[in-house]
């Protein structure tokens, strides 16, 4: 295994990480109920759900289709972990 699958691999580890944070994120808010605030927070739940399931299909398909190297895969890696700071701290929000 070189640096590049391993890039790959992280990133793709670090996307399940979000899915499932943003699972609990959508799980808390369902608690809230259906009140406006409630509704827009469900919205923004399900777009990074979304955006989870789609950053993994891609990383997976640039990783093992394309065969890309660290030039993409590292800038995505950061990218991917500030995503996931941010949807830590929405989490965290959420518990309050």
């Amino acid at each position: 295994m070189n640096v590049n699958d391993l890039l790959w691999i992280i990133n793709i580890i670090l996307v399940v990480i979000q899915t499932i944070l943003v699972a609990f994120i959508l799980r808390e808010y369902l608690d809230t109920g259906f009140t406006p605030i409630g509704k827009l927070l469900i919205s923004a739940a399900f777009l990074f759900l979304v955006q989870s399931m789609i950053l993994l299909s891609s990383y997976y398909y640039w990783w093992t289709i394309r065969n890309t190297d660290y030039h993409i895969a590292l800038p995505l890696l950061a990218s991917t972990l500030l995503s996931l700071v941010g949807l830590y701290m929405l989490y965290r929000i959420s518990r309050l």
